[in-house]
């Protein structure tokens, strides 16, 4: 929360300090010389924390296989055991999450990743993959002292009903079938388009 402290310099002059501390949060000060400036922005800036507007802009510039590396070289109070160092690494890979960096690793990129796991993997599988992320991701938002809402919206469920797995295989079939009808369809225009060249050719001749 912001706090204003009326305070007096060296020289004997009267200003106004701000400062706004949040867990989670680096703190931030500043002086001022009117009362009115001050509460101006402490609302201000204290609302663009809470709507984290005001983050460490280099930290969510890292990418996903950059963080990983951080907290897999970082000393940790429980050790990381050797299945979640594999899972990380794993994840680290461009045609997984490794490419992204902290800021477009959005929710929806993340249930979409989850979803294209689920076609191949099992939900426990798929569940330790996502707690492994979520445990770099968090460390390096405290480290670095950013917010990470991330996990609290994109939810990865530890099982998944035989009807989940059943939508999720309709729609994966479905964007096949897609697939296959405009391929016959890009078929037949390139066919009318021989035929009609073919006609028109037999025409002026």
């Amino acid at each position: 929360m912001a706090t204003i402290s009326k305070r007096t310099s060296a020289t004997g002059k009267e200003f106004y300090q701000v400062q706004i501390r949040l867990n989670g949060h680096k703190s931030i000060s500043k002086s001022f010389k009117k009362l009115s400036e001050a509460r101006d922005f402490a609302a201000i800036t204290e609302g663009k924390v809470i709507n984290n507007e005001l983050i460490n802009r280099d930290a969510i510039k890292h990418t996903i296989k950059n963080v990983i590396d951080q907290y897999l070289q970082a000393s940790h109070q429980k050790p990381i055991t050797e299945k979640s160092k594999r899972r990380l690494k794993y994840l680290q890979h461009p045609n997984e999450l490794g490419s992204f960096t902290v800021k477009t690793l959005t929710p929806d990129m993340l249930v979409k990743w989850i979803e294209k796991r689920l076609e191949f993997n099992k939900a426990p599988t798929v569940y330790w993959y996502y707690c492994n992320l979520k445990s770099a991701l968090m460390w390096h938002s405290l480290k670095k002292r950013y917010r990470q809402d991330l996990f609290q919206i994109a939810k990865c469920p530890s099982t998944v009903t035989s009807r989940d797995r059943r939508i999720i295989q309709s729609n994966k079939h479905q964007g096949t079938a897609l697939a296959r009808r405009w391929r016959r369809l890009n078929k037949q225009i390139l066919l009318t388009a021989l035929f009609i060249g073919a006609f028109l050719h037999h025409a002026h001749t």
